[in-house]
């Protein structure tokens, strides 16, 4: 069982390097990693719709994979992933991949980020307005259930792993969002730089049968597998403990 006196991260899945906007190279996380006694780290730079200077393109993961793979004799002691931190990029729930573009990573990560290119106004004033014009006033009933909506349209077609930090910008419904990740096995971010955002809704998602996957969301070396924050929100709810996936070993089957 786990609880606080063995409370023990097993494995980063969601951090970021130069490839992207991290300020580390791979073999920086790699060290970062093994200083921090993980089993597991993931790379998840940002995807395909961000401006070209913080993302990963398709030619920047192919360098990435064989700078990975370059490293991994030298440490052998890490499980190393290369996943992707997609973007939803309109009201219908597509993503800045290509259906064949899922086959590059070993997993993938879905969030939404304010530069990332949409298809349309109408898309982008739906996304990301929020992220522009702070003074807006709250989210309506009806704005939260046509947010929710689009969640559950992406999860429903696309097969991802994780969702990241839910409310960054993107307001929507937290329990029926949580209650479609469970349905289809996506697991739902704790995440250490956005833990104010998931404050106000947690103990709505704690009402569904989703699983947490704890992240650091780490640009920086100092970050990776850094969760103390996470585990001092987490005191106060240790009923989450048993559904956290990363607080045991070998226990996340990724979602392709």
């Amino acid at each position: 069982m786990v609880n606080f006196e063995n409370f023990k991260v097993y494995g980063d899945y969601h951090t970021h390097t130069r490839y992207s906007d991290g300020f580390t190279t791979v073999e920086d996380n790699l060290i970062a990693a093994t200083n921090r006694g993980l089993d597991v780290i993931g790379f998840s730079d940002h995807g395909f719709a961000n401006p070209s200077f913080a993302s990963l393109t398709k030619e920047k993961a192919k360098r990435q994979k064989d700078e990975i793979d370059s490293l991994r004799g030298k440490y052998p002691n890490l499980t190393i992933f290369q996943a992707i931190e997609a973007d939803l990029i309109s009201v219908d729930g597509d993503l800045d991949m290509e259906e064949g573009d899922f086959e590059l990573f070993d997993y993938v990560i879905v969030g939404v980020h304010r530069f990332a290119k949409t298809p349309s106004f109408h898309s982008w004033w739906h996304l990301y307005k929020r992220a522009f014009f702070r003074m807006l006033p709250k989210p309506s009933p009806q704005e939260l259930a046509r947010n929710t909506n689009t969640w559950i349209k992406m999860l429903e077609r696309h097969k991802i792993a994780i969702l990241a930090h839910f409310n960054s910008i993107f307001y929507a419904e937290a329990k029926p969002v949580a209650e479609c990740c469970a349905a289809n096995n996506v697991l739902f971010e704790i995440n250490s730089k956005h833990l104010s955002e998931i404050k106000p809704v947690f103990e709505d998602v704690l009402k569904t049968d989703v699983k947490f996957i704890l992240s650091s969301d780490g640009h920086r070396k100092k970050e990776i597998g850094n969760f103390d924050k996470i585990k001092d929100f987490l005191k106060k709810y240790p009923e989450a403990l048993e559904r956290i996936v990363n607080l045991k070993p070998d226990e996340i089957k990724f979602n392709k």
